[in-house]
């Protein structure tokens, strides 16, 4: 696997883990500084359970970076069928800031395509700003906000994910700028609502917005419902003018939290 083209150290390399990396895993996990465990744990924990999460096994596969021998990142996805597919990535503290991240989440994401699995899902703390900017500039949206974590998800491929194949309740898609969750979202889903929210193409993505890119969105294209809070004029105008074009009956300036 060559490093993707997010990173800029050429020293750093990327390959598929394998069971024999598992022990340097584990040293990198053990290294990781108490900020830097609390980002990616939730909390500091004890070496038990970081040996635990190191295993790879049947469920997880991973993608590690390496500086000569060491292992200075990985990232992991469970690619156990049904549920979904969540992932982590995780960078040692003294080669954070070199795009390890960056080139991890996408050697990830690669992988993930390749295997067929279309959308994958992050429980990130709600402070660790960072990750929350490295998953929005590849085109991520808020499934929900629970505590001091947020759930994301984000595509395998340059699209949007999708909707849960079989989604009990009406799906709406809110598409609205920043990082916080918007206070429609937060009532449709108390509501009970199955909502996603996006950020559009002024989020400070680094891929181009499906829709306005292809004309494809999953998430738009199966919504029941879409609510726009974009700032009006330039590409936010396309992307309404491209619901009103191919989703007119969903588009919609505001919901009845009644229905459900």
């Amino acid at each position: 696997m060559e490093a993707p083209r997010s990173l800029a150290d050429p020293v750093v390399t990327l390959r598929l883990a394998t069971p024999a990396d598992v022990p340097a895993i584990e040293v990198l996990y053990s290294g990781l500084s108490p900020a830097s465990q609390r980002m990616r744990f939730s909390t500091c924990v004890s070496d038990a359970l970081l040996a635990r999460a190191a295993a790879l096994g049947d469920r997880f596969d991973a993608v590690v970076a390496l500086d000569g021998e060491r292992v200075i990142g990985e990232a992991r996805l469970d690619t156990h069928p049904g549920g979904a597919h969540e992932f982590a990535v995780t960078v040692a503290d003294q080669a954070q800031g070199r795009g390890v991240g960056a080139a991890l989440l996408d050697a990830l994401r690669e992988h993930a395509n390749d295997l067929g699995i279309v959308t994958l899902r992050a429980q990130v703390r709600i402070d660790n700003v960072p990750m929350l900017v490295l998953l929005r500039r590849v085109g991520a949206v808020i499934v929900l906000v629970s505590g001091g974590d947020v759930v994301l998800d984000i595509a395998s491929d340059r699209q949007m994910p999708s909707w849960p194949a079989h989604a009990a309740t009406a799906k709406v898609l809110v598409e609205t700028p920043g990082l916080a969750e918007h206070a429609i979202t937060t009532a449709l889903r108390s509501a009970g609502y199955d909502v996603r929210q996006c950020g559009g193409p002024t989020s400070g993505r680094r891929e181009p917005c499906p829709l306005l890119d292809s004309g494809r969105c999953r998430l738009a294209q199966d919504a029941d419902a879409i609510i726009c809070l974009l700032p009006e004029g330039g590409e936010s105008s396309a992307i309404v003018a491209s619901h009103a074009l191919h989703r007119p009956e969903s588009l919609a300036a505001g919901f009845a939290l009644s229905r459900r």
